[in-house]
């Protein structure tokens, strides 16, 4: 028998029904926690629970690129938990040992709140390749247009964290600016991935600077 009260799981999605699967002999009523954001496999968490264990999520919202520095960057981080109210329980003990922050996942919730931390984490990385390879193709050096876009993107993201998303747009959606997001798009016609991805987050923006600006008559 495993004698522990709380067993959290940590394996990848595709792996997590076999994971839970794997689960025997656990003490009773030990807490079952996995910590995918994504996914909750019901036939394996159900059988679980038809065992006597309450299950639930403890997924921390942190990007773990880094395994030298993913512990300290969960101390402050937010945690999202979700599932049987004693696994919450568990789970937000968890994260105030820890230093971190509860984000209770509304119920039938949890893919719109995975597609946000998604969006937030990972498409950081992918907004920075992308100014940084326009900026190449502009004519710019690798390792200068990697240092220009890392500072742009530490101040702006500064911003967001102290004024929000609607106060801290800046550029031409803010200002209105239709010709220059037009040779925008014009000078990306190259790129139309980059392209496509500059219109659909310029829709984005003139929709936030139309609700923190709203036009008067």
């Amino acid at each position: 028998m495993t004698l522990a009260d709380v067993v959290l799981v940590t394996v990848r999605d595709g792996d997590l029904p076999a994971a839970l699967c794997g689960l025997r002999d656990l003490q009773d009523g030990a807490v079952v926690l996995h910590a995918s954001g994504g996914t909750d496999p019901e036939a394996e968490l159900n059988a679980l629970r038809e065992a006597g264990h309450p299950v639930g999520t403890f997924h921390p919202i942190v990007p773990l690129a880094d395994p030298d520095t993913g512990p300290t960057m969960l101390r402050g981080a937010w945690i999202g938990v979700d599932g049987d109210a004693p696994a919450i329980t568990v789970a937000e003990s968890l994260a105030a040992a820890i230093g971190a922050h509860v984000l209770a996942i509304p119920a039938g919730a949890k893919a719109g709140y995975h597609a946000a931390a998604v969006i937030a984490a990972n498409f950081t990385a992918v907004l920075a390749a992308a100014a940084e390879r326009t900026m190449r193709r502009a004519g710019l050096e690798a390792a200068q247009a990697h240092a220009a876009v890392s500072r742009l993107m530490r101040v702006s993201i500064d911003h967001v964290a102290a004024l929000g998303p609607e106060r801290a747009l800046t550029g031409p959606a803010a200002r209105g600016d239709m010709d220059t997001i037009e040779r925008n798009i014009a000078a990306l016609a190259d790129d139309p991935a980059v392209r496509d991805l500059y219109v659909a987050a310029t829709r984005i923006a003139i929709e936030l600077a139309r609700e923190s600006r709203p036009l008067h008559p």
